[in-house]
């Protein structure tokens, strides 16, 4: 019901078009930004982890122009109208299940679950050691049991640690970090939570938080 109303045609003033922005991002809990009103328009600056790519594809319901880019600052003057076709043109059309690369892990056309659901994407590591105090977090892409497994140990920055309900309904927190992944020869760059996917059919989830502004996803019904 929310996505259905982000898309219709904006016609009030800046306090609701700044509701509306703030619950589009609600979707996205580990984003920091500040924003605030400016005339009829809603100004966003985001903290500086965020790229102006990245921020433009998830305020895609809107139109919007770059202010800045260090830090991310993005004007938005209205909701777009999607009534006209050409609003979708540019997007790609993937399946729920896609093939998908990793160049910072050095994976290619791994099988992975897409859910337009899901909050925030996942992938499967083992390994995973945090270092809290130098913002780091160290882990292996994926076990054995995979043909792209590649025994490597990768380091990047830990950019958060957030909470997710696991599969069973626990809640854990898993660290955050931003990497590239390919989709459909697009490459982009987005954020992953690192966890222990081994007893799950898929070893990536795919959520939102790439898929928005980019991609249209074929449900298979």
């Amino acid at each position: 019901m929310n996505t259905i109303q982000l898309f219709d045609n904006y016609s009030s003033g800046g306090m609701e078009l700044k509701n509306e922005v703030q619950e589009h991002l609600s979707q996205f809990p580990y984003l920091s930004y500040d924003i605030r009103e400016e005339g009829k328009n809603i100004v966003i600056k985001f903290n500086n982890d965020v790229s102006s790519n990245f921020a433009f594809g998830l305020l895609d319901p809107f139109e919007k122009e770059l202010t800045s880019k260090e830090p991310t600052t993005i004007t938005i003057t209205k909701k777009k109208n999607l009534e006209k076709f050409d609003e979708f043109q540019g997007k790609i059309i993937i399946e729920n299940i896609e093939k998908v690369g990793f160049p910072d892990l050095g994976i290619e056309d791994l099988e992975v679950k897409i859910d337009t659901g899901a909050t925030t994407s996942s992938i499967h590591c083992t390994n995973i050691e945090i270092d809290r105090e130098g913002k780091k977090v160290h882990f292996i892409a994926l076990d054995d049991s995979y043909s792209e497994y590649t025994g490597k140990k990768v380091t990047l920055p830990l950019y958060s640690e957030i909470k997710v309900q696991s599969s069973n309904g626990d809640e854990e927190s898993r660290p955050l970090v931003k990497m590239d992944v390919v989709i459909k020869d697009k490459t982009m760059e987005s954020y992953f939570s690192l966890a222990d996917r081994k007893e799950l059919e898929f070893p990536v989830l795919i959520g939102k938080d790439v898929l928005s502004g980019k991609f249209l996803v074929n449900p298979g019904i």
